[in-house]
């Protein structure tokens, strides 16, 4: 504050210091499972007794305990049994603004660490929720699991601190590749038929073969229902059809009746129709709105399909085809210089394993 000597007026002052928006560096522990309460302690800077945490969508239910100083915050989470799994974001909110988020992960099982092996290691107990990182290039994650025939197994990973684009696969006890994905779900069944245990490996890498320390994985394995794929692929709007649903853990959901509206819209989805289902599954879950009629041909016969139409058509039986003929017409009626008579064109679909 500067004053007036002969008069002692203020002549000026400074502004007030501005506050600090509060500062979020470290949460412990990291992760819950749903259904339950954890007590959590988050560090950093500025954290004023008036310094609450929010989370940055609905589901978690935050309350704030005593304890803490300009450094800590001590809070309660609840997790309710039906929230989403995943990564949720928190930050510290004070008048004086808003934290840079950190992440609290909701896990389906109770967490593990899991030494990763490329040598048979110890099973993994099933249900579980397995922690770790591809930390260097070539990383593969090796999960060891004892199944009894036909035991069926869900997998949904969960990325932390930077976006894994992960492979995963699930191999049999013969070196087999059972399943594959891209897309952080999994769904397999294991092949044998006895019900002595065999041991099964669900690998984990990166598609590139990268690794970081950033790379973390939450592995969740277990009573998990995913739709691994659906056929047909897509239905006419304005009709209706039967689609099969192949998955682990859909009970006795093995198709569903899909009507598509006239109304809508060529290239959106529709959903499956899956209540009877308790959890709703993962994966594959809407089906492809399209505008022109469609063929489904049985193996080794054949049928015609309109020009345009669309021909869709799934065998996992070795040596098996399909005769498609398709009727059209020649040419264009906005080209002279084409003839429209009508054509026919033969073609044969071949399964891969032929």
């Amino acid at each position: 504050m500067i004053l007036d000597t002969a008069n002692g007026k203020v002549v000026d002052q400074p502004l007030p210091v501005k506050p600090k928006p509060p500062v979020l560096t470290k949460i412990s522990p990291e992760a819950s499972t749903r259904g339950h309460s954890v007590k959590i302690i988050l560090s950093g800077e500025q954290l004023s007794e008036s310094a609450e945490i929010v989370a940055e969508e609905p589901g978690l239910t935050i309350r704030k305990q005593p304890g803490g100083s300009s450094t800590q915050v001590i809070v309660n989470v609840t997790v309710p049994p039906n929230a989403r799994v995943g990564s949720y974001k928190l930050r510290a909110k004070s008048a004086a603004g808003m934290s840079a988020p950190v992440d609290f992960f909701v896990d389906r099982f109770k967490a593990m660490g899991y030494e990763s092996t490329s040598q048979p290691g110890k099973p993994v107990p099933l249900p579980a929720t397995v922690v770790g990182t591809l930390a260097q290039a070539g990383d593969v994650a090796r999960v060891f699991l004892s199944l009894t025939g036909g035991q069926q197994v869900g997998v949904q990973l969960v990325s932390t601190k930077s976006k894994l684009d992960a492979i995963l696969r699930a191999v049999d006890s013969k070196g087999r590749v059972l399943a594959e994905s891209s897309n952080g779900l999994l769904g397999f069944t294991a092949a044998h038929t006895s019900q002595t245990p065999q041991t099964y490996v669900l690998e984990l890498h990166e598609r590139d073969f990268r690794g970081s320390k950033d790379m973390g994985y939450r592995l969740q394995m277990g009573n998990i229902p995913v739709i691994t794929s659906t056929f047909p692929l897509g239905i006419q709007r304005g009709t209706e059809a039967l689609v099969q649903v192949h998955g682990v853990f859909l009970g006795s959901m093995h198709s569903v009746r899909v009507s598509v509206p006239k109304d809508q819209p060529v290239g959106s989805t529709v959903p499956l129709p899956m209540q009877a289902i308790k959890e709703p599954p993962l994966g594959a879950t809407g089906i492809l709105v399209g505008d022109n009629p469609e063929v489904r041909p049985a193996s080794g016969r054949v049928v015609s399909i309109p020009v345009p139409g669309v021909c869709q058509w799934r065998d996992r039986r070795s040596r098996c085809h399909a005769d498609v003929a398709f009727q059209g017409a020649q040419g264009s009626a906005a080209d002279p210089r084409s003839q429209c008579a009508p054509a026919r064109f033969a073609a044969r679909f071949v399964s891969r394993s032929s």
